[in-house]
């Protein structure tokens, strides 16, 4: 016998079918989350590290550009002698973290700031223009790392030799100090102004 005005309801399999589809579209929706807070804490970070290094490599490109800075200490700025210096140690100084630096915990800071204050310290000598050059420390967890290193040329006969005439300076500013390698590089490039007779 048929009952006149009663709709026909949901079964318990449709129920549960749509239950499961609604619970597989929000917990693809809740798992997006932990991602857009991981890269929106990465862009927070590059922004950081951008100006840090924009702060950092300044002042030390406009010292190095200096028309007073003599030939005989621009030779010195990037020597071999020096841990942090390219093709000898290079990055590798942050990892190796000698005893003359600071703890391990803030090698990294440290070498850096070696870095920063000799390059601006010993262009800087006598030019009042300069005032006195203070790398940032460690901010908001962000450390930096510093390298300076002469540019390399080709001679005549294709081999690859020295080239005094341009200083690098790379940094790269991370969060963790196992990131370093990973850290994108703020590069640039100074050419010497001096005279290069003194």
């Amino acid at each position: 016998m048929r009952l006149f005005g009663l709709k026909r309801a949901f079964t318990l399999m449709e129920v549960n079918l749509a239950v499961f589809i609604m619970a597989g579209g929000i917990l693809t929706m809740v798992a997006l989350y932990p991602l857009g807070f991981r890269e929106n804490e990465q862009s927070v970070e590059d922004v950081a590290g951008a100006a840090m290094a924009d702060t950092v490599l300044n002042p030390l490109a406009a010292a190095l550009s200096s028309t007073n800075v003599a030939w005989s200490v621009w030779k010195e700025l990037c020597s071999s002698s020096k841990p942090y210096s390219n093709p000898d140690s290079g990055w590798a100084a942050y990892f190796d973290r000698p005893e003359r630096f600071e703890r391990p915990k803030r090698g990294m800071t440290g070498i850096a700031q070696q870095v920063a204050n000799e390059i601006y310290s010993k262009c800087t000598q006598g030019a009042s223009e300069f005032a006195s050059f203070s790398a940032p420390g460690e901010s908001d967890g962000l450390r930096y790392a510093l390298v300076a290193s002469y540019g390399t040329r080709f001679d005549a006969n294709g081999n690859e030799e020295v080239d005094y005439q341009r200083i690098s300076l790379c940094m790269r500013v991370v969060k963790r100090p196992g990131q370093l390698l990973a850290a994108p590089v703020y590069y640039t490039e100074v050419r010497f102004q001096g005279d290069s007779t003194k």
